[in-house]
Formats: structure tokens, sequence, C-alpha cells
């Protein structure tokens, strides 16, 4: 799995015009981290809880390459329908290929505020790591509950940037340089998983909400760069002027000795919130 770099301007330069840049590199990315333990373990418990029978049908938004595809499939059986929607057409196409051939799988190329899918036809909608990348998240939202049917689910996991802590070798000075690099802003929301459940009680037609948080760590620091962007974010807040190139050694080099002794350690929440739509 090889890291992808984010920047001040990621929002733009990768989630949302990812064919305009270089999609293989993020295709290859999210692939990468999609079959992590950590990924699968959040994935199938939030599958778990969907409790997914024969025939149900499931819109699947901001569907990156299709990793719940198969999962989905064989618990709704082939009078289901799993639909995965993304703005991306070079991931709807690889999707389409790894994965169609399974008969009750699509993909489709749209806007997750604009899906163009059946109002009111699906009995389950569900994203993951979406909402932190669009200007609107409470758009996602509602377009989830103009294609679920009345009684019907919805499904988000989400990331909480704001929750990463990561060992300091109790160098307050180290402490202080992580604080700012943690403080760059590098997408839309980066906040989004602590406030997943203000969000859906926004909304007036979703109703026994239940938002739970998850727990990922990684002793490892080449695992931290290439799924969670540690260094990365580091030069996203040199670019932003939060710490100089010094500084930026100097904390490099922090991590590497943390790890090289086994001290290092790293941390971050996901959220998953789930929700019943209610339009009557």
């Amino acid at each position: 799995m090889e890291a992808v770099t984010i920047t001040h301007e990621e929002p733009t330069r990768y989630f949302s015009n990812v064919d305009r840049n270089d999609p293989k590199q993020l295709i290859d990315y999210i692939e990468g981290i999609a079959f992590t333990d950590e990924i699968q373990y959040v994935t199938k418990t939030v599958f778990n809880s969907l409790n997914l029978k024969a025939g149900d049908k499931v819109a699947d938004l901001g569907c990156g390459t299709g990793k719940d595809a198969v999962l989905i499939s064989h618990a709704i059986g082939q009078e289901g329908l799993y639909m995965g929607v993304d703005l991306s057409e070079e991931m709807v196409k690889y999707a389409a290929e790894k994965y169609m051939p399974l008969g009750n799988v699509q993909f489709s190329a749209a806007s997750a505020t604009d899906s163009q899918l059946e109002s009111d036809f699906y009995t389950v909608a569900k994203c993951e790591r979406l909402l932190q990348h669009v200007p609107q998240p409470s758009q996602v939202i509602q377009e989830m509950v103009r294609v679920v049917k009345n009684g019907g689910q919805l499904s988000i996991i989400d990331t909480d940037w704001d929750s990463s802590q990561v060992s300091n070798g109790q160098d307050p000075v180290i402490r202080d340089i992580t604080r700012r690099i943690f403080s760059a802003v590098f997408n839309q929301h980066k906040d989004i998983g602590v406030n997943l459940k203000k969000i859906l009680k926004d909304n007036a037609n979703l109703t026994n909400i239940k938002v739970k948080p998850f727990l990922l760590t990684t002793e490892s620091l080449d695992f931290a760069n290439k799924m969670y962007c540690l260094t990365s974010r580091g030069e996203v807040a040199l670019q932003h002027g939060l710490i100089n190139e010094a500084e930026f050694t100097q904390w490099k080099a922090a991590m590497d000795e943390m790890d090289k002794n086994g001290i290092f350690y790293f941390t971050l929440n996901y959220f998953t919130g789930n929700a019943i739509v209610k339009k009557d």
C-alpha cells in the first residue's frame, strides 16, 4: 500500500476531482486501506448492525472502489440490489469491472448530493469516509433520506481527525509541534466524526439515531504514514506556516527514533452512525 500525499488543496485535488489528477494512485490507496484489519473491523461491525436480508436494496454513496459489494451482495441475494454511486468515473469503471459479475451489483457515476437514484426505493443507504470531503454533509444526508423508503436505514462511517494522538516521548517541544501539525486543515470537515450525531439529528426524517466510536491504533510509523497520512499532515502544516522546516525535520526525526525504539504509538477515532428513516 502506497501512501497518498495530501495537501491543503486535498478536497479539490483528490476526492472531489479524482479523475483530473491521478486516479490510479487514489484507487491503489483506497484498495490498500480498505482491507486492513482496522477498516474491516469497523466495516463488518456496521454491516452486522444492519441485519440485511434477502431482497434488500442498498445504496452506497461515495462507494469508491466498491469494497463492500461482495459482503452486501451475499447478504441480499440475487433478488436484492447493491447500487454503488461515486463521482469518479474511473472508480466506478474499476468497481464495475471487478464486482458486476456478482449479478446483483450495479454502479453509477454521480454526485452524492444528486445521485439520480429512484426516490423511496432502497431499504438501506450508506456512506463511508465521505462526509469529511463534501462541502455540505447535510445535503448528502438528505439525499440518502430521499432514496430510502419509509422505515429504512441510514448507515454512516467517518473519521474524527481531530482525535489524532501520537506518542511524543514526553518531550514538550515535540508535543507542541505535534499539536500544531494536527491543527492543520486538510479536508472539508476533519471533525466530522464527533459531530455526526448532530448532523443526523438535524434531519427531521431521522429517528432512532445511534452513534458509536471506534479507536484505531498502530505501533508502526510506516502504517501511520500510509493509512493515516501522518507525515503528509506535517507537510500540510509546513505549507500553512504552522511549523517551519527545522521543526518539521526535528519532528520527523523524533517519530523515526520512537519507531526504531519500539515506543511509537498512534491513535484515531472513527465514528459510526445509524438511523431509521421516518417519512410519515
